[in-house]
């Protein structure tokens, strides 16, 4: 919903007292947010260039997403009924505040003066990571997250120890990662692209079926491929000089390990 004032949203919001999805897009003129209703669910506020803050956010509220909002440097506290929480496009925003221990799934995106993501929440599942250049580590990563990728983070030089429970890892333009840690057993998606200080990889899980790595031109050598894996494809690691054998379970090979870009 566009909003031309901020006057404007604070009669929409009189009119409609139980409002529990709101959509604020592509309002340049609203710096300001009034009080929100007491009912809402669900809020996204997007394209609003002025905006440099957001108000108490109501006990209700279950997910955010806050996007191109280039103005905003914090975001207020999260209730404790939050779920997921997406900040994308925030270049001005340096840091997160405490993260709900309801919290299952969180995106932060092309936010590059963010330097810390703050202590997760036990009950993370899903971290998603792309594009802020200024993070320098991702902290230690809860026993419930499944899926993590990191994405174009050139500060990058590591990656905590890996949950039990993960089972996808992603991780693509990350210059900086000279390796990655010990592959968890549960592991079935592991996605490398553009890591050229890789050498090597980890032992492979025996849950693996999907190895894609490709743009990695230190990589010198994959480790014994697992006899669950189904998909691997290998693309311009001019380092490489040979593969190992494959499983008789793969289904899709995509090689080309040995051209150059």
């Amino acid at each position: 919903m566009y909003f031309e004032s901020n006057e404007s949203v604070i009669a929409y919001f009189a009119a409609n007292p139980g409002l529990t999805s709101l959509l604020i897009d592509g309002s340049p003129d609203v710096t300001e947010l009034p009080e929100l209703p007491s009912s809402l669910r669900y809020l996204v506020v997007a394209h609003c260039m002025r905006l440099t803050s957001l108000p108490l956010l109501p006990s209700s509220l279950e997910r955010l997403r806050v996007v191109d909002c280039p103005c905003l440097t914090s975001l207020p506290q999260l209730p404790d009924s939050e779920t997921s929480l997406e900040v994308e496009f925030c270049p001005g925003l340096t840091g997160l505040p405490g993260l709900p221990r309801s919290l299952n799934r969180l995106l932060v995106a092309r936010c590059q003066r963010l330097t810390s993501i703050g202590q997760l929440p036990n009950s993370l599942h899903v971290l998603l990571i792309d594009h802020c250049s200024g993070l320098a580590s991702i902290p230690h990563l809860p026993d419930a997250v499944r899926s993590l990728r990191a994405w174009d983070c050139p500060g990058l030089t590591g990656l905590p120890a890996l949950p039990s429970s993960l089972t996808k890892l992603m991780v693509h333009s990350c210059p900086g990662l000279p390796s990655l840690p010990e592959l968890p057993r549960s592991l079935t998606c592991l996605w490398l692209n553009k890591c050229p200080r890789l050498a090597s990889l980890p032992e492979l899980p025996s849950s693996l079926t999907e190895l894609l790595v490709e743009n990695c031109r230190g990589l010198m050598s994959l480790p014994e491929l697992p006899a669950s894996l189904k998909v691997l494809r290998v693309h311009y690691c001019p380092s490489l000089k040979g593969l190992p054998a494959l499983p008789d379970t793969v289904s899709e090979c995509d090689l080309t390990a040995f051209d150059e870009l």
